[in-house]
């Protein structure tokens, strides 16, 4: 896949009914990592997390436990960095098997886990 910060953002923003945040970015911290946390309206709970890492632009997803194990087996995908590993995936965007499709398929599931 070859998708943009920006255009992740917006492509989880045009399937979801989230907002932007960067609650983790404080300007007087030394920052290694820009945190864009993608949140819930309404509720604010976070449903998905971009950040950039080694050059790589990185994706953090909440599953469902049987689909974080049947993910962890697809090229891109690890568990959730900084998250809880049963519930929590991480996908390298730029470098995954994960479809357009699956990617869209695994927001819409993260979206609707976060709404609870």
């Amino acid at each position: 896949m070859d998708l943009k910060r920006q255009e992740l953002i917006q492509f989880i923003l045009d399937r979801t009914n989230t907002t932007e945040s960067y609650p983790f970015n404080n300007p007087s911290r030394k920052q290694t990592i820009l945190w864009t946390i993608m949140k819930q309206v309404g509720s604010g709970k976070m449903m998905a997390m971009i950040f950039e890492r080694d050059d790589k632009l990185l994706l953090n997803l909440k599953l469902k436990p049987e689909h974080v194990d049947q993910m962890k087996h697809v090229g891109g995908v690890t568990s959730g960095f900084h998250m809880n590993k049963k519930y929590w995936v991480t996908v390298d965007i730029q470098n995954t098997d994960v479809t357009q499709i699956e990617l869209e398929n695994m927001i819409i599931e993260s979206d609707s886990l976060t709404k609870r």
